[in-house]
């Protein structure tokens, strides 16, 4: 009896630690009403201090409420829109890849996607590729990021590579329209049938 109780002991101490890290792992990512509370009254106090263009007020709150709940996105996306509405790309940059961890990767793919459109908006291409594309390897599926990494592989002049990148998804609403315009566009360069079929399916 003493031989087996010695053999599955450490089983059992094994099995007791990883339930015990379960249970503490769930405890902390649990919200209470108190942490919702307050991180609602932020969010709110933030968003009327930008709607004011108060944005160092907005912005403090926006951290604060991150202290509070840091998994949510809120918080972040709206310290991200007034970083990158300052121009200061690069603590937008560097936020989104090092303070948003506690984020789902979709969450975090969000951010990076706003970071894309910033510098797709100022027509620099590359960096709104690069920015695109760590959003994406996050693993997540984000179409809209999908579209866009297309359209900046086009802009710097990768062409057949944008042209496969849009052609990888389906895309719905607007997206969808506008991916069947480019790849018309793009297939009309060597093959006028296949953009009118393209057009066709519109």
């Amino acid at each position: 009896m003493k031989e087996k109780l010695k053999k599955i002991l450490p089983w059992l101490i094994l099995i007791f630690i990883i339930s015990s890290l379960t249970v503490w792992y769930f405890l902390s990512k649990r919200v209470t009403d108190t942490q919702r509370n307050n991180y609602d009254e932020k969010i709110k106090a933030a968003e009327l201090n930008y709607n004011g263009k108060e944005y160092s007020k907005a912005i403090n709150e926006y951290y604060e409420a991150t202290e509070i709940i840091p998994q949510e996105l809120k918080a972040y996306q709206g310290i991200v829109d007034i970083l990158l509405l300052k121009n200061r790309i690069d603590q937008a940059v560097a936020i989104t890849r090092e303070s948003t961890r506690a984020l789902t990767a979709e969450d975090r793919s969000y951010l990076y996607k706003s970071i894309g459109d910033y510098y797709y908006g100022s027509n620099d291409y590359q960096k709104a590729k690069e920015m695109y594309q760590e959003g994406l390897s996050l693993g997540v599926v984000n179409i809209d990021a999908e579209l866009m990494l297309g359209k900046a592989l086009i802009n710097i002049g990768r062409v057949d590579d944008g042209r496969k990148q849009i052609e990888k998804n389906r895309y719905e609403g607007d997206s969808a329209v506008e991916a069947n315009l480019l790849l018309s566009y793009i297939y009309a360069l060597t093959d006028v049938e296949k953009a009118k079929s393209q057009i066709g399916s519109m």
